[in-house]
């Protein structure tokens, strides 16, 4: 062979090698993950991953939605519940004292406003004045509890209060509110507790501890001929 007809021939071959990788190159298809012309690589599954998750997050929000509005049923129970404590709340007090001593505890009920103005006047209660004149007679009664005291420093306060049925159960106590270097004005009085009582149809028991720690239990109706004194029970301590 001449050296014109094999440089003939290996040009040829040359050109067939290079037709065949441009065809191959221009065959491939970036969204099947093949090299584009550029050479880098793509994925087709990218845009299939990002709609997945946009879904999922959508149903967590739909979830948390529904857990808070059962949070917030929850939240207006205990709402109702604190209602219902709040309208128990019906009895009202306030404290007094006055010079006229009792010889012994005692408990008055107070019905109607003619009884109440005598009741007032005769111990020179001004500061009760008011609380009595708020009292609706039709509606409420008044339940006044007494005991001796040997000075001014010496309160009345009420241990315990139960009212229920038209049945009203009172605890008061004589107490010395003093501090150990505190002078007291030594003069016998008296010191007690008036109660409010949303009825007109009461039935009362009260037991109340006197300045010596001496217990009297007293039980009372609206009508007053209806008292009965229990006596006194001593616990055996002073207070």
């Amino acid at each position: 062979m001449t050296d014109l007809s094999r440089r003939t021939l290996l040009c040829g071959a040359a050109g067939l090698a290079a037709v065949s990788a441009g065809c191959l190159d221009e065959g491939s298809d970036p969204a099947t993950g093949g090299n584009t012309g550029d050479g880098t690589e793509t994925s087709g599954d990218d845009t299939d991953g990002d709609a997945g998750n946009e879904t999922d997050g959508s149903d967590d929000g739909g979830e948390s939605d529904e857990s808070d509005a059962e949070d917030g049923d929850d939240e207006s129970d205990g709402s109702a519940e604190g209602e219902t404590d709040a309208d128990q709340a019906s009895l009202e007090s306030t404290g007094f004292s006055h010079p006229n001593v009792p010889t012994e505890p005692d408990v008055e009920l107070i019905d109607d406003a003619d009884q109440a103005s005598e009741w007032v006047e005769q111990r020179n209660l001004d500061e009760t004045a008011e609380f009595v004149d708020e009292t609706d007679f039709e509606e409420q009664v008044l339940v006044a509890l007494e005991a001796d005291a040997p000075n001014l420093c010496h309160t009345m306060s009420l241990e315990g209060l139960s009212f229920e049925d038209d049945e009203l159960e009172v605890r008061a106590a004589v107490h010395d509110e003093s501090t150990p270097d505190e002078a007291c004005a030594q003069a016998e009085t008296t010191v007690g507790q008036l109660v409010r009582v949303p009825t007109t149809e009461l039935t009362v028991s009260a037991t109340i501890t006197d300045r010596d720690g001496r217990t009297r239990g007293i039980s009372i109706a609206s009508a007053r001929d209806s008292e009965s004194d229990t006596g006194i029970e001593s616990d055996g301590g002073d207070e």
